[in-house]
């Protein structure tokens, strides 16, 4: 595991992912950000909101230049989960994917 979270915004055409340090340094460092296609899973379906969601990690990730590892916590702030029926899939999927250590899957106006 590693000292790094992901921030995921996942809305209706697009989605955005944010890697960072896990400890705040009051730098508000990004190490990297990626951006790929929806990300809301009552708009497009789970299969391409989890490609998305998955394809911006991916290019975060490669923006800052190092190897996808699983992280120390994530939280995935998505348009259509603000329900328990949307959040428990994507949880489901992320932790199979060994996303990270620590998952929060919530609705886009929360965070």
């Amino acid at each position: 595991m590693s000292d790094l979270v992901i921030g995921v915004d996942g809305g209706g055409t697009k989605t955005v992912a944010w890697l960072a340090p896990l400890v705040d340094d009051g730098t508000d460092q990004v190490l990297g950000r990626g951006i790929s296609g929806p990300g809301n899973p009552r708009a497009c379906g789970f299969d391409v909101a989890k490609a998305n969601i998955d394809a911006a990690i991916a290019a975060a990730f490669k923006e800052a230049g190092q190897p996808r590892t699983t992280v120390a916590r994530a939280c995935f702030a998505l348009a259509g989960a603000g329900r328990t029926a949307e959040q428990e899939p994507i949880t489901t999927w992320a932790a199979e994917q060994q996303i990270a250590k620590g998952i929060r899957v919530c609705g886009d106006a929360e965070p």
